[in-house]
């Protein structure tokens, strides 16, 4: 029997952007997140704005994760190797590979992650030193 739900969309105005806080480093300057669906809904997805100069900082997390850069230029290091970042440009991050994500460009980076097989809620980041 089909499911009836209507689904949903949002808005990028409706986003509720947070600073990237972490445990080791407090609040991160220049990174901004936000959630497109609720913590409990899977795939966990949001995007991720990091302003030119700054860095997500290295992290790694069990939930395989994608990016796809929506705007500005940049590098995501995987376990040390490098990955070009431009609009268009798709990146596969394996489960528990510690990656960091820095802005080389003069414009803000913008990237559309997602957790493909688990909700945003189940994402446990360690933060790596």
């Amino acid at each position: 029997m089909p499911r009836r739900d209507a689904g949903r969309s949002i808005a990028l105005e409706e986003i509720k952007w947070r600073t990237w806080n972490d445990r080791i480093r407090g609040s991160v300057p220049g990174v901004s997140w936000g959630s497109l669906f609720t913590v409990e809904e899977a795939p966990g997805m949001g995007l991720v704005e990091i302003a030119p100069g700054c860095e997500l900082p290295k992290h790694h997390h069990t939930p395989s994760e994608v990016y796809c850069v929506l705007r500005g230029t940049g590098t995501v290091r995987i376990y040390n190797k490098a990955h070009d970042l431009a609009p268009g440009t798709t990146v596969y991050i394996p489960s528990n590979s510690t990656h960091v994500t820095i802005n080389t460009g003069d414009t803000p980076l913008l990237i559309l992650y997602t957790f493909p097989h688990a909700a945003f809620a189940e994402v446990d980041y360690v933060i790596d030193a």
